[in-house]
């Protein structure tokens, strides 16, 4: 899953504290309990062997010490301003929101939780190992049905009592937290209407008069149209310092062009911030932006395509692509700093009505304009975009 978890440094390297503690997670670690022949710690004998409470007691403190370790996956967990940009969306309503902060807490519980008895030879979190399948399915193109196989195959040969998602289903619930926002819409057939705001609760078309609905008992939409809001996604950048980084790339690079008197002179055109329109927009007409090098400047582009792969098919969908020209080009348009901020649904292509769902996208452009957004960096520091 490229561009899934980049946001979360694995490495060690970046600025993230681990100091939180964890209170939960012995449930899955219980590994003693089976054949235990005792409920306490009082001395017992079996087989004329003697165990004394001490010693079951340093087992049992290298059981929790495996639950409370510290990896780099737990400590990203934990940081606050991880924590803090996956609540910033929450619900208003206290139940939701408990949901999600309920959930938070089990991100950090499997963060911790190996996926067997560690003495067995793994120190492998039943996070990361989720994760890792996920990022693989991804990448390789594995469809839904292999990757579940894939997980109640390798449930079953693993050690017993082991904590690995036994399904695609199951592993997806313990990413959950992670995953980013999104937005459904119905749209009219004919592309005349999104049915939102004043047509929200309409059944047809106030311009065609073509249903919303497909015929049949249950309300399944004609066509529809998913939205994917930018804003989650910027932040998620500025969450990890090397990638804050890579947003000030434009600006740093300039800086030594001005020092190198032969560029000067002879002016190539490498990157978007050489040219002139660049330097005029940002000294000229928007000055205040052009003054924070963070602030991000974007480009969109949309083509259709036929997601069957069947040539004899003329169904057409429609992606729309949105990338930060702040990135050094050999970056800019890499898979993982694209996004696809909407997908339009065919059978057909939208042509000149495109621009009734770009409308969605523009309305955020318009408020990150306006108002911006704030966004928590590692050093605290806040962003307007």
């Amino acid at each position: 899953m490229e561009g899934h978890t980049q946001w979360m440094s694995d490495d060690g390297d970046d600025d993230i504290d681990g100091d939180g503690d964890d209170d939960g997670g012995d449930d899955d670690n219980e590994g003693d309990g089976e054949d235990a022949p005792h409920d306490n710690g009082d001395e017992v004998e079996e087989d004329g062997a003697h165990v004394d409470g001490d010693q079951e007691g340093r087992e049992e403190h290298a059981a929790d010490e495996d639950m409370s370790r510290n990896t780099p996956l737990t400590a990203a967990v934990q940081d606050r301003h991880v924590q803090e940009l996956l609540l910033s969306n929450t619900s208003t309503d206290p139940k939701i929101a408990g949901r999600r902060k309920a959930k938070l807490d089990q991100l950090e519980v499997d963060s911790r939780t190996p996926l067997y008895d560690a003495a067995r030879g793994t120190e492998e979190s039943r996070l990361r190992y989720a994760l890792d399948i996920m990022e693989m399915k991804a990448k390789h193109k594995w469809t839904d049905t292999s990757v579940d196989e894939l997980f109640g195959y390798l449930k079953i040969h693993f050690p017993k009592d082991n904590t690995c998602a036994g399904s695609l289903q199951e592993a997806k619930k313990i990413v959950c937290p992670l995953d980013l926002p999104h937005q459904k819409y119905h749209a009219c057939i004919s592309d005349c209407v999104i049915y939102r705001n004043k047509h929200a609760n309409l059944d047809t078309c106030p311009q065609c008069g073509e249903s919303r609905y497909k015929r049949g008992t249950k309300k399944s939409p004609r066509k529809v149209v998913w939205y994917f809001p930018l804003t989650p996604r910027l932040q998620r950048y500025f969450v990890d310092p090397k990638e804050a980084k890579l947003m000030r790339w434009h600006a740093e690079r300039k800086e030594a062009v001005m020092r190198d008197v032969e560029r000067v002179e002879n002016p190539v055109l490498t990157h978007p911030s050489d040219a002139s329109q660049w330097k005029t927009l940002d000294d000229e007409y928007y000055e205040e932006f052009g003054k924070e090098p963070r602030n991000i400047r974007l480009g969109a582009s949309t083509d259709g395509l036929n997601p069957f792969g069947n040539q004899s098919s003329k169904h057409s969908t429609w992606p729309v692509f949105v990338w930060m020209y702040n990135l050094p080009p050999w970056l800019c348009l890499k898979k993982k700093y694209i996004h696809m901020s909407m997908l339009i649904q065919g059978p057909t292509q939208p042509g000149s009505d495109i621009n009734l769902y770009l409308e969605l996208l523009k309305e955020e452009l318009v408020t990150l304009w306006g108002k911006g957004q704030k966004l928590g960096t590692p050093t605290d520091k806040k962003l307007s975009v």
